[in-house]
This record gives C-alpha cells, structure tokens and sequence, in this order.
C-alpha cells in the first residue's frame, strides 16, 4: 500500500516544513522586507550602493529601512571625522561641524529621504575622510534635491503647496545665517523696522563672493550656490592661517576667496523681510546664536517674504554690483 503524499497545509506536517514551503513561494524582496531592522542593516552593509539602492526601492518597508540605516551610517561617517585629529591642518573635524550646520535643521525638519537620496555623493563608506570639494558638491546636490522634492510645478498652488514651500524657504533662511554667524569677520547690523517691514544688514569681514558673469536667473538656483558656496568657505576661514588668503574662481560663475589678512574685504548682505514679529524674534535668536530648533516647526501660517541684496569687496573696491536672490516673494507663483 503506498503512503500519502503529504500536501501544503496538512494537519499532520511539521510547522517548521510548511513554513519554508510558504515562504519560498513568496518573492526574495518580500521575505527579505519580513526581516527586522538589525539583519537587514547586516545585509545592507554587504552590498555595494546600487544593489543596496535597488533593493530599497522594492517596497516602502525597505525604503524605510534604507533611510534609518544611511542615517546612522551619515552620523558613522560625522564621528569618524571627529575623530580625525591633525594639528596642522583639522580639515575633517571642521568639516563635520559645517556639514552640521548646513543640513541639521532639514533633517530635523523630516526631509531625510532627499538627504539620503544624495548621500553617496559625499562617501561611499564611513571610514571616508572628508574633503572640502565633496562637500560642497553634496550640499549642492541636497538643496537641489530638496528644490525638485517640495518645490510645486503646477502653474496654479494650493494652500498645503504654499506653507510647504514656505517651511523650505525658511529653514533656507536659518541656514544661511547659521553659517554666515560662525565666519570670524561676522558682524550683525539691526535695521530699521517699519510696521511689518525690516531690513537687516550683515557684514562678514575676509571673504568675498561675487557673480563674474550672470548665467542664472532662477532665484532658487543663486541661492542654492550662494549657501554651498559659503560652507565650503566657511571650512577654509576656520581653518585659520592654514588656508589664508585662498582664491578660487568657479568657472564662468563666481569669484570666491578668503583674504582674513586683508581689513577691506568683506561680504556685504541686506535683507529685506516683510513679516510678523515673531519672525523677526526667530531671526534675532538666529542671529545670537540662541536658535532652538523646536521654534520653527509648524509656525508658518502667515504669508512673509525675503529679498535678499549682495555685495562684495576684495581690497577697497566693490568687484561687483549688487545682485539680488529673491528667498521667497509674499504671494508664491512659479515663473
């Protein structure tokens, strides 16, 4: 007499048998979504940045699991360079402490996935020692990042679409100035306030910034330049004597250079906002380095604009006219 096959889901089968028998009819990218967070970061660890990519984009479990392990392997990479200690040169701490500053508030602000969408542009693993370049060329590649991600297309925007864009004018704001308080030459000018209108003036003494020749008319893409630009200047002036008197032309676009020897040359910005008082309060404590983090989430209900005037001068010149960024205009349209 021969003996019955034993089928899928039998009483008599062990659990164990019919549990592979299940799960290797389902898909690689689902068992492997079934997996919890410590052996899939294990398994991430294995693989090289495009397989690693691919498999992220398989299901949203994943893709979530791919932003929490490229986070900690961002902040691997920050304490790695902390503890680079070079006495002649500290170029990778202080290159830590501006990547900080310049991405710290979009990633407490939940604009992760965009910042690990360009994280590989700055290492390919954590043990990486930074460079100013590749920094500047991943701060370049995030704010653009965040532009195509939050910044609407349709000719016409709702009201979500416009408080969204103004969060990301406004942490744009509070980023610029963070970085530009922590150059040495920074000096605040408090202007005048009339009714919701105020201009503030800042002087940054030892570097210079000006347009060569006018390529860009997108407000958003000055901007863009103008703040990448800064961290990466802003690495060089805390460095020190090491990195006195750098010039460094960007092709076709910009000069930019650190003369902290020379009394004369300085960047010269004013601001010109229309806003609430608690606005300006928020810029004030900006300013004094008294920001918390906390004062920027969900406040922005109330329409505000932000133009924004820059000139330079290198020696006792002005090496450039006025050129003006529009942060973001009272009444939001695409052009």
């Amino acid at each position: 007499m021969k003996r019955r096959q034993l089928c899928v889901g039998d009483v008599d089968e062990p659990i164990a048998k019919r549990t592979r028998l299940q799960l290797s009819k389902q898909p690689l990218m689902v068992r492997l979504g079934i997996l919890p967070s410590g052996p899939l970061h294990m398994l991430f660890v294995k693989l090289d940045a495009t397989t690693r990519l691919s498999l992220a984009n398989a299901s949203i479990k994943l893709k979530t699991e791919y932003d929490d392990f490229m986070l900690q392997e961002y902040k691997c990479f920050i304490h790695h360079q902390r503890s680079i200690v070079n006495s002649d040169v500290p170029l990778p701490p202080i290159i830590s402490e501006v990547l900080d500053d310049a991405v710290g508030l979009y990633l407490s602000d939940g604009y992760i996935p965009s910042f690990v969408s360009v994280l590989p542009q700055l290492f390919d693993n954590r043990h990486e020692v930074a460079t100013v370049s590749k920094m500047q060329n991943f701060l370049y590649d995030f704010y653009k990042k965040l532009e195509e991600d939050f910044t609407p297309r349709r000719p016409f925007q709702n009201a979500a679409e416009n408080l969204q864009l103004q969060q990301l004018r406004l942490n744009n704001l509070i980023t610029l100035l963070t970085l530009l308080r922590k150059f040495r030459g920074f000096r605040g000018i408090k202007g005048e306030k009339n009714l919701m209108h105020w201009q503030l003036g800042i002087q940054v003494g030892g570097i210079y910034f000006s347009e060569r020749i006018k390529t860009i008319d997108n407000d958003a893409d000055k901007l863009i330049d103008l703040t990448s630009h800064l961290a990466e200047l802003l690495v060089c002036d805390m460095c020190g004597t090491s990195y006195n008197n750098l010039f460094r032309s960007v092709p076709e676009r910009y000069d930019i250079g650190v003369h902290q020897n020379n009394p004369h040359t300085c960047l010269e910005l004013k601001f010109s906002i229309l806003g609430t008082e608690r606005l300006y309060d928020l810029i004030d404590n900006v300013i004094a380095g008294q920001f918390e983090i906390s004062e920027v989430k969900d406040w922005t209900t109330m329409a505000f604009s932000i133009r924004l005037n820059i000139k330079s001068r290198r020696d006792r010149k002005a090496i450039a006219k006025y050129w003006q960024i529009c942060i973001l205009p009272l009444n939001p349209k695409l052009k």
